[in-house]
């Protein structure tokens, strides 16, 4: 089955999904943007795919989301730029990966 035609439509797809999850969840001040740019510490302006804000228990948290529409595994040089890109924004976002995995 195939979710979505092109990297942007996943992108916007998981958007979607975020969108979906906050209003279930009725957390407060849902802001779920698309293709979002965001200056690391570097000076590097880096573009995130989808970009998640918001406050739950009285703390604000932000969630970078990078979508990788491939049909085979992602490569150790992707794995390595968002390595880059987490560390050049870690003072403005703490890292985190799904299933475990740590940079």
């Amino acid at each position: 089955m195939k979710v979505s035609e092109t990297s942007t439509d996943y992108e916007k797809l998981a958007q979607k999904i975020y969108e979906e999850i906050l209003a279930l969840q009725g957390v407060e001040n849902i802001d779920v943007r698309h293709n979002v740019k965001i200056k690391g510490k570097s000076g590097v302006e880096h573009q995130i795919d989808v970009f998640w804000e918001y406050k739950y228990a009285g703390i604000v948290h932000r969630v970078l989301i990078e979508c990788k529409h491939y049909g085979h595994a992602v490569s150790l040089l992707h794995v390595r730029n968002l390595h880059g890109l987490t560390t050049d924004v870690s003072d403005q976002f703490r890292p985190s990966f799904p299933g475990g995995a740590t940079p």
